[in-house]
């Protein structure tokens, strides 16, 4: 009989928890914030259909740097294998009361995965560039830059018996 009355106690605290945290809540349980760049994506739903497609791709442009790939050994023939690094650049709010020098610089710096997908839905840079008067750049990392690394790493390794 103590068992009982015990078990029908936890229950009644549960269950006044759980109301308490359901109907004192400031949000309602069924949106959860976000803590990241992309806006409102409702992952039930087409992801295409819910990004900010304010950004016209005519004002981003695309460049390329010859990067090295090779970060340990320092031999100079692991020198002669570049790859290029991709950074999309957005001159349309680029300006400033001080002049283009005096503009700040505002940066993304990917999510290992290709800037195709990222460039419509980054919030904060698009935001509030305007606001700043700022040179928007996005810089990819994609998961080819460290497959790429990765295998001539070992390549390396199995030349120069060193462990990556």
């Amino acid at each position: 009989m103590k068992a009982l009355k015990i078990r029908v106690q936890c229950l009644a605290w549960l269950l006044f928890i759980l109301l308490h945290t359901k109907f004192d809540s400031p949000t309602p349980l069924k949106y959860i914030p976000k803590i990241g760049v992309l806006r409102g994506i409702n992952m039930f739903q087409n992801p295409g259909e819910n990004l900010a497609s304010s950004e016209p791709k005519s004002d981003l442009k695309n460049f390329y740097y010859d990067q090295t790939l090779d970060h340990f050994s320092y031999n100079p023939e692991s020198y002669l294998t570049l790859f290029p690094q991709r950074y999309v650049l957005n001159f349309k709010h680029r300006g400033g009361g001080g002049g283009v020098a005096a503009a700040p610089i505002l940066a993304y710096l990917g999510e290992e995965s290709s800037l195709d997908d990222d460039l419509d839905g980054i919030g904060w840079l698009f935001d509030n560039a305007h606001r700043f008067e700022a040179l928007r750049v996005y810089i990819e990392v994609s998961r080819d830059t460290f497959v790429i690394f990765v295998l001539l790493c070992r390549s390396l390794a199995y030349q120069e018996n060193i462990i990556c």
